[in-house]
């Protein structure tokens, strides 16, 4: 009797004891599967944290983001005229404990007629706990420049370049938005070619000319023929204005008028979004899913302000920042599109501006109810 009960005491022992190991075991591999799960939330937070940093120019905080490889790596950005206004990511793949982003970023010269998508490849790690950038690869997807006072595109490298439209197919005469009722028909400046800005999936470019004026265009692009490449321009890039020796620079001149008269621009439709009295643009950008596109401009005095526009109708927003913000003591820039809205800076005019107060800072402005906040 006695070793029987002796018995049942060492086998409920050793059931009690498996059962603690046991579980023990299982707990330790759920707090491993804890600290070691990629978390593709936190990845994209880290995404778009990284492309802040580049629109803003933050280039340190940039650096913050990288891992210890691609700090070694690192090169130092020299100033460049050509800026990064925008994004939107395509693709997110995660492979393992990383993640691959595949954003189209959006950039325009600041000083003459130029702008470009990329492809950049992002891939995130997870780094001594922490999230990294461990890896970009940027190639060109589509860019915009001007030569001999027109607008060229240009598919990825391929040395042709397609015509988008001559000064002299713009149209004529636009509408203001300032002028509510469509009463004054404005003379369109064609005198010189302003900032431009490619939409993400190219179907459309932002152009616009100025003088005096400013105005403003969306053009949709023949993709078909953009892709298919069109004729061989000789020099796209300038080189072939450079001529040879025996005249050549005369003959590679009537070459190119030749080729220009029976060239088709790749530019379909030509909508008119504005025309901006006294003004000239700084930049434009569309919004990443492209129903908005953003114009800062500067008026005569030197004031900064920006307008969005709907792309597909072409109307200006049920907003202007003139009718929240007092232009008369502040500017109002642009600083970046985020989801269904839009990010811009007040800032005072003068210095210790104390009755400016309550509108100077980063304000978002809601693109679905049209109300602003301070951030």
């Amino acid at each position: 009797m006695y070793y029987k009960n002796f018995t049942k005491k060492i086998i409920i022992f050793l059931i009690f004891t498996t059962t603690i190991s046991l579980f023990g075991c299982k707990k330790n591999k759920d707090d491993t599967k804890v600290t070691n799960d990629f978390d593709i939330k936190i990845a994209t937070n880290l995404l778009n944290s990284y492309m802040e940093c580049l629109i803003e120019e933050n280039m340190e905080g940039a650096q913050k983001l990288y891992s210890n490889k691609l700090k070694k790596d690192k090169t130092k950005k020299e100033n460049s005229d050509v800026k990064i206004k925008g994004y939107t990511t395509e693709e997110i793949n995660e492979v393992g404990k990383s993640a691959l982003f595949v954003t189209k970023v959006a950039s325009v010269n600041v000083k003459e007629p130029y702008t470009s998508v990329e492809e950049y490849k992002i891939r995130v790690i997870k780094e001594e706990n922490e999230y990294k950038i461990d890896e970009v690869n940027i190639s060109m997807d589509k860019e915009a420049f001007t030569k001999k006072n027109r607008i060229r595109y240009r598919n990825k490298n391929n040395v042709k370049t397609e015509l988008i439209i001559k000064p002299t197919t713009i149209p004529d005469y636009a509408y203001s938005k300032d002028d509510k009722a469509n009463v004054e028909k404005l003379a369109v400046p064609k005198k010189n070619i302003g900032p431009m800005s490619l939409s993400y999936s190219e179907n459309f470019i932002a152009i616009s000319t100025y003088d005096k004026d400013s105005y403003i265009g969306i053009i949709t692009i023949d993709e078909s023929k953009a892709v298919q490449g069109g004729q061989d321009q000789g020099d796209q890039g300038g080189q072939g204005d450079q001529g040879g020796a025996g005249g050549g620079e005369t003959g590679q001149q009537g070459t190119d008028i030749m080729e220009e008269i029976g060239e088709k621009p790749i530019g379909k439709e030509i909508s008119s979004l504005d025309l901006l009295k006294g003004s000239k643009i700084d930049f434009m950008v569309f919004s990443p899913d492209e129903k908005f596109i953003a114009v800062q401009y500067e008026t005569s005095d030197k004031t900064k302000n920006i307008r969005i526009y709907q792309a597909d109708s072409a109307n200006i927003i049920p907003f202007k920042m003139e009718d929240k913000f007092p232009l008369s003591k502040v500017n109002v820039t642009l600083s970046s599109f985020a989801p269904d809205s839009v990010i811009f800076n007040v800032s005072s005019k003068e210095k210790n501006d104390k009755n400016s107060t309550e509108f100077i800072g980063k304000w978002q402005l809601d693109l679905k109810e049209f109300k602003v906040k301070k951030m």
